[in-house]
């Protein structure tokens, strides 16, 4: 094999060059991209509003993860990558707490976590969240292993290095399974769930 570069050094020269190419480019587009936000979850938040028996309750999930890259220069350009630990649910209730992690709900102890990506964004419409700028186009959220559309509308405040990111979406609860079998009458617990998030963030310098 080593002979056969020797006699065909012309031709592996091309492909080196082609290769160097090819390395640049992916490089010039990996430098284009966004740099991951540093998140201070101490001072970010997930929550979800609901209503049972027609009375709204607000819960949030105590811990969670992500890999946030945003930038809304021009095109926006950047991805999500969320990780909720379903089994930090928290509403003000333990036994709702204790009902929300059964197999009729989140059946946390079989799938413990959900998932959120996106990685393509728009400007929104002229709607009752004017301002909330941005939406996730693609953005999809899986939960016990169901996965549906999910559209986070967003706006992102710049402060030097400071990111803040303020955003909500709405959903159907029966979209992922969860609050199935005798939960699935909306006169018990509303389909409809608000899902609110903030996020606080610094980009390296």
């Amino acid at each position: 094999m080593r002979g056969h570069f020797v006699r065909s050094g012309w031709l592996g020269a091309a492909a080196l060059t082609l290769c160097a190419h090819v390395a640049l480019a992916q490089r010039a587009g990996d430098d284009k991209a966004p740099p991951m936000w540093v998140i201070d979850y101490s001072a970010s938040s997930i929550e979800f509003t609901g209503s049972q028996s027609g009375a709204p309750f607000t819960g949030r999930f105590e811990r969670w993860d992500a890999d946030i890259r945003f930038d809304a220069g021009g095109q926006p350009t950047g991805s999500f990558d969320v990780r909720i630990d379903l089994t930090s649910v928290s509403s003000g209730d333990s036994d709702r707490d204790t009902t929300l992690a059964d197999p009729d709900w989140f059946d946390s102890a079989a799938h413990p976590q959900a998932n959120y990506s996106a990685s393509t964004f728009v400007a929104t419409d002229a709607t009752d969240d004017n301002d909330l700028p941005f939406t996730t186009n693609d953005g999809q959220l899986t939960i016990k292993d169901q996965p549906a559309p999910a559209r986070l509308t967003f706006r992102v405040d710049e402060n030097g290095a400071r990111r803040t990111l303020v955003g909500k979406t709405r959903l159907n609860r029966l979209d992922f399974n969860v609050g199935v079998g005798d939960w699935t009458d909306p006169e018990w617990v509303a389909h409809e769930v608000t899902v609110e998030v903030r996020i606080e963030a610094s980009t390296p310098p």
